[in-house]
């Protein structure tokens, strides 16, 4: 068996996580949250994919968001 290795230009930058974070816990749009990432810290979320990355985590959770419905 093959051992697959991530290395840093592979990981997602953890500013990205970060914003995903915010649009699931904070029930923040993908674009407020890489807004406030990118207020937070200047030059982070750089590329179109990796905001396209946020856009589509935003998509993926809105059928469950029913279903983890915060009070």
């Amino acid at each position: 068996t093959e051992i697959y290795t991530l290395s840093l230009h592979d990981a997602l930058p953890i500013c990205v996580l970060i914003a995903c974070f915010l649009v699931f816990h904070n029930r923040m749009s993908a674009n407020e949250a890489v807004h406030f990432v990118r207020s937070k810290r200047p030059g982070s979320v750089q590329t179109t994919p990796q905001v396209n990355c946020v856009q589509e985590f935003e998509k993926f959770l809105k059928p469950y968001r029913v279903i983890f419905y915060k009070q």
